[in-house]
């Protein structure tokens, strides 16, 4: 069963507070004191966390959807991403961590992740985004209520070339972004997974075949996460072009010979 636990406390019981207010008590002054337990929560909370869950794979995903036999996937990478949103007159997201970890035999996962505390502004969690990538697969879209287990369940891909080799780079480059140098911060790795995340995704991208020339930036980006030296680029052609001298004029034309 999926969970969030949490490494502080993220009850509050408003009838037990509400005994120790002032009276009156207006509700501009209940506003401000739910936003700050809402910023102390999400500050507690951001320090750490796990998410929990399982992932299916379909043996039989050429037949109906009514009729797919799941089947627990081991060696599933899941990939975390934790974020919130920052309340104000122009509402905005942040990413607070991003984590991987990998499914077990029973196709288990249990993804926990350690960050530093945000910056000084308020922000309210929201649940946990749950990414799963297993070479030649792909993750079928479910609707989950937030209170649900997290289920993922992967059917064989079907995508043509150009859209697979796009969406391995998006699997790469998953992570939260560092707004002061624009770079990926490297993915929570506590289970020891990632380097071979990567390189599951480059020799996907190579088991493809000649790709065109159109699409060599993501495997540009596959390479440089999977630790693989880009291949040198092709050397300079070098051609002779001798000077040529003035063209010859042409011939002046003959005058007419005098007729008698």
């Amino acid at each position: 069963m999926a969970s969030a636990k949490r490494t502080c406390l993220t009850r509050w019981r408003w009838g037990r507070a509400n005994r120790y207010l002032p009276e009156p008590f207006s509700s501009w002054d209940a506003l401000i004191l739910a936003g700050g337990i809402i910023g102390l929560l999400a500050a507690c909370a951001s320090h750490g966390a796990s998410v929990e869950g399982q992932v299916f794979e379909v043996m039989n995903s050429e037949a109906p959807v009514g009729q797919w036999t799941r089947v627990p996937s081991a060696d599933a990478y899941v990939i975390v991403h934790w974020t919130g949103s920052v309340p104000g007159p122009h509402a905005s997201s942040v990413c607070l961590h991003a984590a991987i970890g990998k499914t077990d035999e029973r196709g288990r996962f249990d993804v926990s992740g350690r960050w530093a505390a945000p910056k000084a502004y308020l922000v309210i969690p929201r649940d946990p985004a749950v990414m799963v990538y297993k070479p030649g697969f792909d993750q079928q879209s479910e609707f989950r209520k937030p209170s649900a287990p997290v289920v993922r369940t992967l059917v064989r891909s079907k995508l043509p070339v150009e859209q697979r080799i796009a969406q391995l780079s998006t699997y790469a480059e998953a992570g939260c972004m560092d707004h002061e140098t624009f770079k990926t911060i490297p993915l929570g790795d506590t289970q020891g997974v990632a380097a071979r995340f990567y390189r599951a995704l480059y020799e996907e991208a190579q088991a493809l075949g000649p790709l065109p020339p159109s699409l060599n930036h993501h495997l540009a980006t596959l390479r440089d996460k999977a630790g693989v030296p880009q291949p040198p680029a092709p050397p300079w052609q070098v051609r002779t072009i001798r000077p040529q001298g003035p063209s010859p004029a042409a011939p002046v034309p003959a005058a007419p010979a005098d007729r008698p």
